[in-house]
This record gives C-alpha cells, sequence and structure tokens, in this order.
C-alpha cells in the first residue's frame, strides 16, 4: 500500500512538472505515449472511455477556470507560431547545407549554432540563433554520415534488444521512447541539453536492463 502511494504521488509530481513547462510537445507526447500504453494493457473501449472522460474533465474545467495557463498557451495559436514555423524550417534548411557541405563528419559536435551564420543570413534577434530543431537533422548536420551511422547502429540494437525482451524490461521505458522519438522530431533537447541527455541516455540504458534476469 505504501508503494503505491509513493508511486501514485512521484508520478502525479511529475506530470504536474512536466504541466509547468508550458510546453505542448510535450503535453502532446505524453497523451499520445499514455494512449499507446492504454492500447496494450486494455481493450480500445476502455482506452476509449479514458479519453472521453479525459476530455470532459478538461471541458468541465475549462467551463469553472475559463482564464487558466493551459487556454492562455493554446490560444497564443496564431502569428507566433507562423513566425515559428517559418524559423524552424530556415533552421532545417541549414542543418541540410551543413551536411551537403561536410557529409562525411560534419560540422562537429556542438558546433551547428557557432556555423549557423556561416549559413544563414538571419534577420531576427540573436535570440533565434538556435540548433535546428530536429535530432535526426542535428546528428547528420554536426556528425555526418559517420555519426549518424554510428548512432543508428546503437539505437537499432537498443530496439531490437527492447522489442526481444519486451516482457522483462521495465513497463514506463516504452512510452518514454515514444515521447522521446516524438519530441525529437520538433524539438532539440535530447541532443542539446544536459538534462534532456540525462533523459535520454537514462532511458537507453534502462531499455537493456531485464527484471529478473
Amino acid at each position: 500500500k505504501f508503494s503505491k502511494i509513493t508511486k501514485f504521488t512521484i508520478l502525479s509530481v511529475l506530470i504536474f512538472g512536466l504541466f509547468l513547462t508550458f510546453s505542448r510537445s510535450a503535453w502532446l507526447s505524453l497523451s499520445v505515449a499514455g494512449v499507446i500504453v492504454a492500447a496494450f494493457k486494455f481493450s480500445w473501449q476502455k482506452v476509449l472511455a479514458g479519453v472521453i472522460v479525459f476530455l470532459l474533465a478538461v471541458a468541465i474545467l475549462q467551463t469553472i477556470f475559463p482564464q487558466n495557463p493551459l487556454t492562455s498557451r493554446f490560444s497564443q495559436l496564431g502569428e507566433n507560431d507562423i513566425h515559428s514555423a517559418v524559423l524552424r524550417k530556415k533552421l532545417a534548411k541549414t542543418a541540410a547545407k551543413m551536411f551537403f557541405e561536410s557529409p562525411i563528419a560534419g560540422v562537429g559536435p556542438a558546433n551547428f549554432i557557432p556555423n549557423l551564420p556561416r549559413f544563414w543570413d538571419y534577420e531576427e534577434t540573436i535570440r533565434f540563433l538556435q540548433p535546428v530543431h530536429n535530432v535526426p537533422l542535428l546528428i547528420l548536420a554536426e556528425t555526418g554520415i559517420v555519426g549518424a551511422a554510428g548512432f543508428g547502429f546503437l539505437l537499432f540494437g537498443t530496439f531490437l534488444n527492447f522489442f526481444k525482451n519486451f516482457k522483462k524490461i521495465p513497463a514506463f521505458v516504452l512510452p518514454a521512447w515514444i515521447a522521446i522519438l516524438l519530441i525529437s522530431q520538433i524539438d532539440h533537447y535530447f541532443w542539446t541539453l544536459q538534462q534532456g541527455q540525462i533523459l535520454f541516455w537514462t532511458v537507453l540504458g534502462l531499455s537493456w536492463v531485464k527484471i529478473g534476469a
């Protein structure tokens, strides 16, 4: 009983912390991962019922508290997000240019931003000197074919072991991978930021752990 209370408390704190990031991509990834994992454990009827209950709860809370951080985050969809999409497209094109200039070894790990002005005549403020918001493109630009192939080989071996020993690996690793893979398509922090790197390599290491082995 104490173990269940502890797990519930920790999970609640973590989900609340995730909410406080105000990252829509993180929220979306958590939702998708939760639905997929639920589909493995329950029937589709129960999963659908759970989704409906969740949406109803959100709708009720929205009615009771019309002014809340969640609403304000999604009400910002518009001009700011169009500008963000344009910048992300420019960064993606810049990553491609870097890769084609140095396709074998890339421009070097953590060298995307220092090389950015050479490939992009940016008109925005300096805060938009950012890594490309796509981890596969970032790996190709910084490490080239050699680094990308090595990293791909590591992931292939990890996923092969993961699915081979699926029942022996901690259950939370699957939703963690789903979230990481989804977020890595639209952001870069699992590759560039210390916290993201720690999370990524921890999940990768846990993918090799066999419970009871």
